[in-house]
């Protein structure tokens, strides 16, 4: 047990909770949900424990992320110059109480190996191409802020590549043994997540050697392809819709597009007012896990 900088006590429990950033696994959760969904379209049956053993792998690969990510920025001390928000800049764990960075990076590899165990089982089980899939996720998981961050194309395809194609075509193939389009959809959306909370971490994370799009490009031109890739996002579900690639009722998760509407002017016109920021910044959380649910309710039950 020890304080932190208020001089309240942490346990190692509650230091672990906060490196893992337990609330931001829900996308996780709704990434597993989109790809049972899009495998339901083609299956009336899926197996429980074969849920569990997605769910157990993915999760682990989320919380592995979060949490390497935490230790490596509290050692480069980028988290120590983060102008920190509720979605962005950390979670101040390691900064309040430095003498866990280790336990940190142990949960790191403890998470990483729980996600080497459940993928081999899923892949061996499943087919050739869950290989590929677990491969990418493994270099992402321990790439993500030691190299990727520091080429801004691949920083930014980085997210889209890990809960798009990873975890939501991961879970389609590893149900069905064949993918479709619809991972796509989340890779746009979670990409674009992860480049709206890089908006207000510009000069910290250029300061820490990082080579985001947002610091090599600035806000504006952001804050376009943000926006690109959001509409792409809807259109492709549209098409879908209208192609009859998608049942009827998969329309409604057109519906938070217009959350996409309310978030134009707060990222175009004020992309360094930092309470507008805030709010796009919910805004975008909502759409991105609000979509994904909606598109896999109008599979399910279309």
């Amino acid at each position: 047990m020890s304080t932190d900088s208020t001089g309240k006590s942490i346990s190692p429990v509650q230091a672990a909770a906060g490196v893992i950033r337990i609330p931001f696994l829900s996308l996780t959760i709704v990434c597993i949900f989109l790809g049972i969904g899009l495998a339901l379209h083609y299956r009336d049956w899926v197996e429980p424990s074969r849920i569990l053993w997605i769910l157990i792998a993915a999760l682990s690969a989320h919380a592995a992320v979060n949490v390497l990510n935490e230790y490596e920025d509290f050692k480069s001390g980028l988290d120590m110059n983060t102008r920190r928000t509720p979605f962005s800049g950390g979670s101040g764990t390691l900064q309040e109480s430095p003498q866990y960075a280790g336990l940190a990076r142990w949960l790191g590899i403890v998470f990483s190996l729980i996600t080497l165990i459940c993928g081999a089982w899923l892949a061996y089980t499943s087919g050739p191409w869950l290989w590929g899939l677990g491969l990418l996720g493994m270099v992402l998981i321990w790439t993500y802020t030691t190299t990727l961050n520091k080429n801004p194309w691949l920083c930014l395809a980085a997210p889209g590549l890990g809960f798009g194609i990873c975890m939501v075509m991961g879970t389609e193939y590893a149900i069905t043994g064949h993918f479709s389009w619809g991972g796509l959809v989340m890779a746009l959306m979670s990409s674009g997540l992860l480049l709206l909370n890089q908006f207000p971490d510009r000069e910290a994370d250029a300061r820490a050697g990082r080579r985001h799009l947002i610091i090599q490009y600035g806000h504006e031109a952001g804050g376009r392809v943000l926006i690109g890739m959001l509409t792409s996002a809807f259109c492709l579900l549209a098409i879908g819709v209208l192609w009859k690639a998608l049942p009827l009722a998969a329309v409604i998760s057109l519906l938070p597009s217009a959350l996409l509407i309310k978030m134009l002017p707060l990222i175009l016109d004020h992309p360094n007012n930092s309470e507008d920021l805030v709010k796009a910044m919910r805004q975008n959380i909502l759409l991105v896990n609000i979509t994904p649910v909606l598109l896999g309710l109008g599979i399910i039950f279309g």
